[in-house]
């Protein structure tokens, strides 16, 4: 062998082991420039899928945890509301009863005073609070005050009387007339009408 075909031989073996090198780095760069982005991708999108599946089922946990505390709320609101419109029920009851008082006085007031158009005024502003408050007793004490202010007031002076109160009065009474128990009593103030209308 000469000098000449060993330099051949070792450039030919140098240069099928640098193409094939070549071809071997071209391959690694196309698996790892086209494959592995590929399956990098795809572990990326199975982990993002997992990730929104996780993310999704605790906004769904979140927000079914939410609802159930807003129903507990809801129903403890609910039991707060009508334990206080019960107590606000009573107080405006109480309330109704009390400006009744204060109008019977009123009226016994004014009628000491010989003033039966005022006094009369707040004997039935006194009935229809008592209608209201739906105490027997009270309404009774009204119907006696109109009575005595009707039967002390002379004629001349029922002209003065306002028939706004009087018409009121009349519609309350009617409105708890059903069974016919406060028949009289209507029939007597619906006089007091007629003779405040007739003059």
């Amino acid at each position: 062998m000469d000098y000449q075909e060993a330099f051949n031989l070792v450039t030919g073996f140098y240069q099928h082991s640098w193409d094939q090198l070549i071809l071997v780095i071209t391959v690694a760069f196309a698996v790892l420039g086209v494959i592995f982005p590929l399956v990098l991708n795809h572990i990326n999108r199975e982990w993002y899928k997992d990730r929104i599946k996780n993310l999704e089922k605790g906004l769904k946990d979140g927000f079914d945890k939410l609802k159930i505390e807003l129903d507990e709320y809801k129903g403890k609101f609910a039991d707060l509301e009508n334990e206080y419109k019960g107590k606000f029920e009573s107080l405006d009851r109480h309330m109704r009863d009390v400006e009744g008082g204060v109008l019977l006085t009123q009226t016994a007031v004014l009628q000491g005073n010989n003033n039966f158009s005022q006094a009369l005024k707040s004997a039935l502003r006194a009935l229809v609070c008592f209608f209201d408050f739906g105490d027997e007793n009270h309404i009774s004490a009204a119907f006696s005050a109109i009575n005595k202010v009707n039967n002390l007031c002379p004629n001349e002076t029922k002209k003065m009387f306002d028939a706004k109160p009087l018409v009121s009065a009349i519609k309350k009474i009617e409105e708890n007339n059903k069974t016919g128990k406060y028949n009289h009593e209507l029939e007597r103030i619906r006089g007091i009408l007629d003779q405040v209308s007739a003059e």
